[in-house]
């Protein structure tokens, strides 16, 4: 993750799913170790015993982007950003592939990561019958690569609607 904010400058994140904001400070390293100039903004729907750390171009704020109505009012903001990280509770996909066909019928122009891809039923971050699992393997293949090997033991995918505008080096 610190590898992906140290490639970025100047560039608008939206994390998804604040949770203690680990991964919103992990996101801004470039911002205090190589004074890049990244925004983060990173949302939940409640507050938990988050890092709050000055200097990080970190805003943190309550909001419910999976809510449609919520989502609409914020469609400028959602659709503006460079790259989306989401990594919510429960892991059951279900949300995150609303999101996903959202982003995707408003031709979202930027990056979405996913966390967890590949944890299945009966994870205990799972309650209703649904899987994570079951959500990547929906994802349209030509829009989506799995970054386990270099991201996260669970599974860490990327979406890219539009390929032709990206170089990936994943050596």
């Amino acid at each position: 993750m610190a590898a992906l904010g140290i490639q970025l400058n100047s560039k608008h994140i939206i994390e998804l799913g604040t949770h203690t904001g680990n991964s919103a400070y992990v996101l801004a390293y470039a911002n205090r170790t190589l004074n890049n100039n990244n925004k983060i903004t990173t949302f939940d729907i409640q507050l938990k015993d988050r890092i709050l750390v000055d200097n990080t171009n970190i805003t943190y704020l309550i909001k419910d982007l999976f809510n449609k109505d919520i989502r609409e009012n914020n469609r400028d903001f959602l659709l503006s950003s460079d790259i989306i990280f989401i990594d919510i509770d429960p892991h059951e996909g279900i949300l995150e592939y609303d999101m996903y066909i959202w982003l995707k019928d408003n031709k979202y122009k930027g990056l979405i990561l996913f966390d967890d891809i590949h944890l299945g039923r009966g994870h205990m971050g799972s309650t209703s019958g649904h899987s994570m699992q079951e959500f990547w393997n929906k994802v349209d293949k030509s829009d989506k690569i799995d970054l386990t090997s270099v991201g996260h033991w669970s599974g860490t995918g990327l979406v890219c609607f539009y390929p032709e505008n990206y170089t990936f080096l994943l050596d």
